[in-house]
């Protein structure tokens, strides 16, 4: 992969019913095992930076009062508004 200042990864995390969620706990985990967290704001905003192009990465969240499918990105460039929707 390269790191050319590092591609960045953010987002918003919502309930199923649209609701931003704050403090949320979404994980990334690269293909070796490397994890990263952030916690989500008060409109369930999310960022990470610094990240190689050419990757895929897994993310996972994890709340308390709601459950989340994994899903995986792969970093071409910059990816921002990937939105995370909780499951019913």
């Amino acid at each position: 992969g390269t790191l050319l200042d590092g591609a960045s990864l953010s987002g918003r995390v919502l309930t199923a019913s649209g609701q931003a969620l704050r403090n949320a706990t979404v994980v990334l985990t690269d293909a070796a095992g490397g994890r990263r967290t952030a916690v989500t704001g008060s409109f369930g905003p999310y960022e990470f930076t610094g990240l190689e192009t050419g990757r895929s990465y897994l993310i996972t969240v994890q709340s308390r009062r709601y459950r989340f499918a994994n899903r995986t990105v792969e970093m071409t460039d910059n990816l921002s508004d990937v939105v995370l929707v909780g499951l019913e």
